[in-house]
């Protein structure tokens, strides 16, 4: 050490460290000072959101919006004025270069464990940092100066296994074996061998590790039984981390080694208890750290509490992105609120960024653009220096956009060769960054506003663009803050990168890829080189051989991989192959060495890679009356600009898309390898609900599936994963996926034989399919057809796309709510109506067409008797070359339709079949035949009447529908109206989950055993007058009026009863939760009387959305009555007494004298189904109103009437 003495040297550490402490100590006083009255209760975060409370919207508890902004503004500020990190930065650095090398030369035991508790403390304190690899270095000093010191010895394998240093644990825990047996305790070798089996399913041949799963899962199970403690807590968490890996490992059986979901739930339970025991101080004023600078702390608790703080905020994250990458955006929110909080409390900046980026994430990928906007700002305002941040604090309006002359100029710190190639033409890479500069200035004028419904990844926000744009692109030396942390810092700079990266492609889109790659490229070579140097000096110290493993940590994999996903994405939609193909290798290269930690980003952008090989051609080309099927039209006016882009990268650039060349020339081996790749993929990991990847890959294996059944499976399993995902955490159920065709066969077999189901799904290019299933049977073939793109407007005169026009006329409904005069009020509402119904109109003639008929069961009601045409007919359709699903759905239809509708029936039937078009005419020739031969009528002139039990048929449709579709009101499209039975479900999954619940169908219910909830806002007393004497005289009827239930009153109600009944608002979940809802045994009939309690809330392209339906249907209800958007209370009481006769033949005079001369119950309507098509009539606007009702499950029959 030089002149430097020992004593010096361990003094000026001492000192680096108490100052840091000290800075610590300041930046938290500071930044707690206003916020400590918002701080969350520790009982808070432990609080998951309302999933269908839309009083919830706009909660603080959520999104603070601007008040978050000005605290992220405050705390940088304050973090880059008082620089806490700097002393600790200066003090490893010494301790690694001078003082650390010259501790290992000191003989004297006493002198060996000061140098240790110092390391220790450096440890402690870089770990509070987020500084792992640091703090790892330090953990092996420590290991050397003491190497009887098992608990440090054991922090040392966790944090190395945390970095993904696989090798260098392994060989950590051989040198541990070594050591004296008598000095280790019985619950530290638990712990040893705990991290020894997640050391083993990452580095042993894939032979051994079902013999490593079966011990850890037995290991797991051992483990929870323990005695309460702080090491049994512990060793679960270090458990259930490792079983959550090895449940991503491929065929694995969720009934043998869990949920993952739920083990990484289970092991963020068991940090928070360890915190909140040892830690309370995080949730209020005093700071642990001040207790180990006064020396009144333990060094070795203190070590402990920091690693389980850190594990804490790591597996918090780890939870954050898995619930996104299954698509429950809301679990993902709350877990980023929480952390960032934390963060904040903690004063740690790299953590700041971390659940900032993350939630700039989350709100791209729901298309969220004004909470975007917030977490743009938030992680602006980390990574600006002070002159840009007075640009931040500016309103948006007020930002002028920059100009190329104040803009700073771009790192130079790769080559030039490296970052940006030479153009085909000989142009410099100069003219490249010249124009992608000139691309990144242009106005957001003529943009289009961008919709829920679009798939495309920049989602071209212009508020958030502005700032963006307005923070300048850092200088090589340059002296900001954010920068100069960078430089001391390879973690930060990783940190710092990925979320600029992650901002940049939100909100600037694909102009800034090239800048965004070569930063990210510079900060992940810089922390690679850290790294290789660190474990180098590890592997010194220990004396064990070189084991450097050149991997990132799986959390900045995450981070590094995300943009990359989107791009990739991106370059889908608009028909890039090429680009689509390039970024999605350059992901994979990142992901496949940690492709067990990082599973998710590796087996989607595996499946981004396969499209990019073998593009599906557009559907018009086999399907001609499929109109823009090509890529995403909404992101056409960028793909020129991006495909000027001439990135280098390592991997073969594909061909441009369009040119023709050998190279690019796609075979059918090739396009059967990429299949037969692909089918092998999903059946290896059909138990993960990933849900970018499950969506595409089983579109496309759908796509290429000669096999109808295997199809309809495929396009089965891309629907509802988020919900399936959560049910199975729920109900600790595995019947929520289709493991093979067989299988899938087998449960359809089941289904009642009366049952049609119809699944409706969008795909990535917009297009909707149907898929046609018979209940009962698998002699009857799916029909799978794509119907419309759904992006085309819906006339020709007009630009607007169905769900425009449906947003439209519901805001005109809500709208005309707030008219106080009586007449102007019914005047506007029955214009609405009308709107409504012609909309409903043009959904079926524009979208479903000529398959209209085939929306209905094959029992069509009948106007004396019902047969199947002669088989003359079907000989006919057979010689034409149709298959015989086919001919049987052409005589299903011939009594339906028109000839011209039929004619043009059989032609789309041919283009599924393969019928030439002699066939075609043949069919339409044998048309008159099987008309005259046919006894039906056509639906469209002869409507049955839904209140006759004569004409009636009781048979029902099944809806099985995507998020996005379930607004529209498909139960009153005019084909229903001869057969009204119509019924949803979330998913074909939880249909059979629900079927098999039930012994009979339709499902008998005891009209005597209800339990009703009137009112409990106490604000609807027209409602309350109404019903409050009417309930209360039903005999075996109880309930609370004006009241709020508790979760356990609910749970009961739900649980004892028949018939559960809801009047107020919404659906009851600002009252009681949905926690009650979602974990009670459900086997009441809900019928929730409340505005958009049915409703099931976007939350942007390719999530479930959110919504009551859910949770009921989670707790198996068997049928869930609710309204899909607002309604009068006037209006949905008397829907509500007219349901109520003709369903349960209650006796309503005294509410109501009108309504019982007007319903007529029978016997068809006490199937309740039917009876909401007759209550839909008792409406005075059918359609504003009636329509609006929907049910979710089955099919339900009242037995003990009231009547």
């Amino acid at each position: 050490m030089g002149t430097v003495s020992l004593q010096e040297a361990k003094l000026r550490c001492a000192t680096l460290l108490r100052k840091h402490i000290t800075l610590v100590k300041e930046l938290r006083e500071k930044v707690l000072l206003k916020s400590d009255d918002d701080s969350p209760s520790a009982d808070s975060n432990n609080r998951t959101l309302d999933l269908f409370d839309d009083s919830q919207e706009s909660s603080a508890s959520v999104d603070n919006g601007d008040k978050d902004v000005n605290e992220a503004r405050r705390f940088a500020t304050l973090h880059a004025a008082i620089d806490p990190i700097n002393p600790l930065l200066l003090a490893y650095r010494f301790w690694r270069k001078k003082l650390g090398p010259a501790a290992l030369l000191v003989t004297d035991a006493k002198q060996r464990k000061e140098l240790a508790h110092i390391a220790k403390l450096l440890a402690a304190l870089l770990i509070l940092s987020a500084e792992y690899l640091p703090a790892l270095l330090c953990l092996v000093y420590c290991v050397r100066l003491l190497p009887s010191d098992v608990r440090c010895r054991l922090l040392t394998v966790k944090w190395a296994c945390h970095l993904n240093q696989w090798r260098l644990a392994s060989e950590l825990l051989r040198l541990r074996k070594l050591a004296d047996a008598q000095s280790l305790s019985s619950p530290i070798d638990h712990h040893f061998d705990a991290l020894n089996l997640h050391c083993r399913l990452h580095l042993d041949d894939d032979v051994v590790k079902d013999n490593i799963i079966a011990d850890l899962v037995e290991k797991n199970r051992n483990a929870d039984v323990l005695e309460r403690s702080i090491d049994s807590y512990q060793l679960q968490a270090l458990f259930k981390l490792a079983t959550h890996d090895a449940v991503k490992l491929p065929n694995q059986i969720i009934e043998k080694v869990g949920d993952p979901m739920e083990h990484l739930e289970a092991a963020l339970k068991r940090y928070r208890t360890l915190v909140r025991s040892r830690f309370p101080e995080l949730q209020g004023e005093n700071d642990v750290v001040i207790d180990v600078e006064a020396g009144r702390a333990d060094l070795d608790r203190f070590l402990l509490v920091a690693s389980d703080v850190a594990g804490l905020m790591e597996t918090l994250w780890r939870c954050a992105v898995e619930f996104l990458n299954v698509g429950l955006p809301r679990e993902t929110e709350a877990y980023a609120l929480e952390g960032g909080r934390l963060a904040r409390r903690l004063g740690v900046l790299s953590w700041m960024i971390r659940y900032a980026n993350l939630t700039v994430q989350l709100k791209t990928a729901v298309s969220d653009a004004d909470k975007l906007d917030s977490a743009a700002s938030i992680v602006g305002a980390f990574l600006v220096d002070s002159e840009s941040q007075l640009v931040l604090n500016q309103p948006i309006n007020a930002i002028e956009e920059p100009t190329a002359a104040k803009r700073k100029a771009p790192t130079r710190a790769m080559s030039e060769s490296t970052a940006i190639k030479t153009t085909r033409s000989g142009r410099s890479s100069r003219s490249s960054q010249a124009k992608l500069r000139a691309a990144s200035e242009t106005t957001d004028e003529g943009l289009p506003e961008t919709s829920n419904t679009s798939t495309t990844f920049t989602s071209l926000l212009p508020r958030a663009v502005a700032k963006v744009r307005a923070l300048p692109d850092h200088q090589e030396k340059c002296p900001c803050y954010s920068c100069t942390l960078s430089a001391e810092s390879s973690t930060f700079a990783m940190e710092a990168t990925c979320a600029r990266t992650g901002l940049v492609s939100a909100v600037d889109g694909i102009s800034a890829i090239a800048f965004c790659w070569d930063r990210l490229v510079t900060a992940k070579t810089a922390y690679l080189e850290n790294l290789t140097e660190s474990v180098d000096t590890m592997c010194s110290l220990l004396g064990i051989r070189h084991c450097f493993e050149a991997d990132l940590p799986s959390c900045l994999v995450t981070n590094c991989a995300w943009p990359l996903m989107g791009w990739s994405t991106y370059s889908a939609s608009i028909g890039d192959w090429s680009n689509c193909r390039l970024w999605a290798e350059r992901g994979l290269k990142l992901a496949q060495r940690q492709a067990l930690a990082s599973r998710c980003e590796f087996l989607t952008l595996s499946q981004l890679a396969r499209e990019s090989r073998t593009p599906t051609p557009p559907l018009g080309e086999t399907f001609d009356w499929i109109v823009g099927s090509a890529p995403n039209s909404d992101a056409s006016r960028l793909a020129e600009e991006f495909l000027s882009l001439s990135v280098s990268l390592d991997v073969d650039r594909a061909p441009p898309s369009g040119r023709r060349t050998k190279k690019a020339t796609t075979t059918n081996k090739s396009v059967k390898v990429d299949c037969e790749a692909a089918m092998e993929e999903f059946h290896a990991y059909k138990h993960l609900f990933y849900k970018d990847w499950r969506r595409r890959l089983g579109a496309l294996l759908a796509a290429s599936s000669a096999d109808r059944w295997e199809a309809a499976l495929f396009w089965s399993e891309t629907m509802a994963t988020a919900v399936r995902q959560r049910t199975r955490i729920t109900v600790a159920s595995n019947d929520v996926h289709f493991p093979d065709v067989d299988h899938f066969k087998s449960v359809c077999a089941k289904f009642p034989r009366d049952f049609t189901i119809v699944l409706l799904t969008v795909d990535e290019r917009r297009v909707l399919w149907m898929v046609r299933l018979t209940g009962g049977t698998t002699s009857s073939i799916p029909l799978i057809v794509p119907l419309i793109n759904v992006s085309q407007p819906i006339e020709e005169n007009s630009r607007r796309t169905v769900f425009e026009s449906l947003t439209a006329i519901l805001t005109d409904n809500n709208e005309s709510m707030k008219l106080s005069d009586p007449k102007q009020f019914w005047e506007t509402r029955r214009k609405t109506d009308k709107k409504l119904q012609a909309l409903l109109e043009t959904i079926q003639k524009k979208w479903i067409g000529c398959f209209a008929p085939l929306l209905l069961s094959e029992k069509l009601p009948p106007t004396g008797s019902v047969g199947r045409s002669p088989k003359t007919a079907t000989k006919a359709l057979s010689v034409a070359g149709y298959t015989a699903e086919s001919s049987h759905l052409l005589e299903l239809a011939v009594s339906q339709l028109s000839e011209t509708q039929w004619g043009e029936l059989a032609r789309r039937l041919a283009a599924l079949d393969g019928v030439s078009s002699s066939g075609v005419s043949k069919a339409r020739m044998a048309w008159a035949r099987m008309r005259s031969e046919s006894l039906g009528t056509d639906f469209a002139k002869s409507p049955g009447s839904v209140e006759s039990s004569s004409t009636m048929s009781l048979a029902p449709t099944v809806l099985v529908l995507s998020s996005e579709l379930a607004v529209i009101p498909w139960e009153c499209l005019p084909v229903f109206d001869s057969q009204p039975v119509v019924c949803r479900c979330p998913s074909l999954q939880l249909l059979a989950r629900a079927l098999h619940k039930t012994t009979t169908v339709p499902r008998s219910v005891d009209g005597r055993s209800a339990y009703y909830l009137l009112d409990p806002g106490r604000d609807l007393d027209a409602t309350k007058k109404r019903f409050v004497e009417f309930f209360g005289k039903q005999k075996n009827w109880s309930g609370l009026v004006g009241l709020t239930p508790s979760a356990a009153e609910v749970k009961t109600a739900l649980e004892s009863n028949d018939i559960f009944l809801y009047c107020g608002h919404g659906s009851g979940g600002r009252y009681f939760g949905s926690t009650a809802v979602r974990q009670s045994d459900c086997k009441a009939v809900a019928l929730l009387m409340g505005c958009s309690s049915a409703r099931i809330h976007e939350e942007g392209p390719g999530f479930d959305g959110r919504g009551p339906v859910h949770e009921y249907s989670i707790a198996g209800c068997p049928c869930m009555v609710g309204c899909l958007w607002m309604v009068t209370d006037g209006e949905i009481d008397r829907f509500l007494l007219a349901l109520l006769v003709a369903w349960l033949k209650c006796d309503v005079r005294a509410v109501d004298d009108r309504v019982k001369d007007r319903v007529k119950p029978t016997e068809a309507t006490r199937q309740l189904l039917a009876a909401i098509a007759v209550a839909r009539k008792n409406c005075k606007l059918p359609y504003l109103t009636g329509a609006a009702v929907t049910a979710y499950g089955l099919p339900i029959v009242s037995q003990a009437l009231l009547g």
